[in-house]
């Protein structure tokens, strides 16, 4: 009985043994079965999300690409541009030299002065007297007994100093409407002329011949302590002659669609000539008669007078 029941157990526990075993092994299988999809759901999603950034990489590159090439002509990317090649090419010749101001609540007297340094530092910027144009002049010897003793009655022609008026732009608008922009200025001691804005910001140019001239604070408020006698006059030049287009264009009578499709591209001179040839001839025959009637107003009849005493 006893040793029945002891073989019994024996196979009993080999059975369970083997059983353990089988499930052991069945168990290290299911386990190894697990686990490998759990590997290819790691490498999957690793997977997806490289290829999510390399979307969304793609993404904002062309968004970026597409917005410069859109926004190329716009300021903001003229303004970059500009700047990026300002410091790739940068060249010392293309430095313009500084001016070399004296005391800002002064004005500067200067010799030698060139027409570059004249136009970049001092035309339609801040007054200047130069010292050694008109040393030599004629005109420095008129005085008052001069001219009414051998011009009294006569009108004289005037030149200018052709270094600094080289550009009188006036010259080519017909004589019609051309404006007269030199005058003689003849003052006798504390005259002033009122608070004032010249036309169109021009160049203003006054030759004293005798006396003196005082400008307080660069106002256009000129006063003379003795009598004075000056001759001034203003220019249309390269600095302002778009403002006076801008105001022949206002009066409406000149049409701007007649100009040449490259008229930006023209010089100075060449633009004022294509405005000139599309002025109206009513426009001119206008300006011819308010010019004869002005003329006529001025006439002086002295010698008449003289003969009807």
């Amino acid at each position: 009985m006893a040793k029945g029941t002891t073989v019994r157990h024996r196979e009993k526990k080999k059975y369970s043994s083997s059983s353990h075993v089988a499930e052991t092994k069945i168990s290290d299988n299911s386990s190894s079965s697990d686990v490998s999809p759990n590997h290819r759901l790691i490498n999957e999603n690793l997977r997806d999300q490289n290829l999510w950034r390399y979307c969304i990489f793609a993404i904002i590159l062309s968004v970026g690409s597409i917005s410069l090439f859109c926004l190329k002509d716009s300021e903001l990317f003229s303004r970059t541009w500009s700047s990026i090649k300002a410091r790739t090419f940068y060249k010392v010749e293309d430095v313009e030299l500084p001016c070399s101001y004296g005391d800002d609540f002064a004005v500067d007297h200067r010799a030698n002065l060139s027409l570059e340094e004249f136009v970049r530092c001092y035309d339609a910027k801040r007054p200047v007297v130069i010292t050694d144009v008109v040393r030599n002049w004629k005109a420095m010897n008129w005085s008052k007994s001069f001219l009414v003793s051998n011009y009294g009655d006569k009108r004289v022609s005037m030149k200018a100093a052709e270094v600094y008026l080289k550009e009188d732009f006036f010259q080519l608008l017909p004589k019609e409407i051309r404006p007269w922009n030199a005058m003689l200025l003849w003052g006798t001691a504390h005259s002033r002329s009122s608070l004032h804005i010249d036309p169109y910001n021009w160049t203003g140019t006054n030759a004293v011949l005798s006396g003196k001239k005082m400008w307080k604070d660069g106002f256009h408020q000129a006063y003379n302590p003795v009598e004075t006698m000056a001759i001034s006059s203003q220019v249309m030049n390269s600095q302002n002659y778009k403002l006076v287009l801008e105001e022949i264009y206002k009066a409406g009578e000149v049409d701007p669609k007649k100009l040449p499709r490259k008229f930006d591209s023209l010089s100075a001179r060449e633009q004022i000539d294509a405005v000139v040839k599309i002025i109206p001839k009513n426009v001119i025959n206008k300006g011819k008669r308010v010019t004869e009637d002005i003329l006529n107003q001025l006439k002086w009849e002295g010698n008449d007078k003289r003969r009807n005493k």
